[in-house]
């Protein structure tokens, strides 16, 4: 019986390929013969080119890898989760074709353009804390999000969240925008919701 036999014939390769990359059999759930979820977490991984075939792969997770090329992820279209923290990526565009995406996180790549999220409309949950990222514009389009980390950015201007009314959870530690009255009035009563050491700046500043 060959390996991962009671897997689809492409996704066994895939899972096998994968193994064969990154010395050991990697983390994985699956379902009607399919997989469904793939964890490569801290592994060796840096070509993701096999992982096309993983056409109903659900969840991806990919935090602290090597991995710089992401495109092959663009034709991963039922993909609702993915991590791509600590990776070397800079280009977003290849995540612009995952329309089913509810949680991604961007947080300490290198990536500093976020117009390809615009589209990802069923995006609840978005962290792209500690990048270079300081236009948050094109986030006005996704009216689901629920919970945004900015921490450690560049952003100066939230005024892109008014349209956002589903928003809950917002961080906005050590970046540059300043709490004051003015940006508190920008966002509905209860969004921001702030960590201790700016909620002691923001209280001085409206003193």
């Amino acid at each position: 019986m060959s390996e991962f036999s009671w897997l689809l014939k492409e996704e066994a390769e895939a899972i096998r390929t994968t193994k064969e990359e990154i010395g050991h059999s990697p983390r994985f759930f699956n379902k009607d013969k399919r997989v469904t979820r793939l964890y490569l977490t801290n592994s060796n991984i840096m070509e993701l080119r096999p992982l096309r075939k993983l056409t109903t792969l659900r969840v991806l997770n990919l935090v602290n890898t090597a991995v710089a090329d992401i495109s092959p992820l663009s034709r991963l279209r039922n993909l609702q989760k993915l991590n791509l923290e600590w990776m070397c990526v800079s280009d977003a565009s290849p995540l612009r074709s995952l329309r089913n995406l509810c949680e991604l996180n961007l947080s300490a790549t290198k990536i500093k353009n976020i117009s390809p999220l615009q589209n990802l409309t069923n995006l609840q949950i978005l962290d792209f804390s500690s990048t270079s990222v300081s236009d948050i514009t094109p986030l006005r389009k996704l009216k689901k999000l629920r919970e945004l980390y900015l921490q450690n950015t560049n952003i100066t201007d939230l005024s892109p969240l008014e349209e956002i009314p589903n928003l809950s959870y917002l961080d906005i530690q050590w970046t540059g925008i300043p709490i004051s009255n003015k940006t508190l009035q920008l966002l509905e009563e209860g969004i921001l919701r702030l960590f201790p050491e700016v909620e002691a700046g923001m209280l001085r500043d409206r003193e």
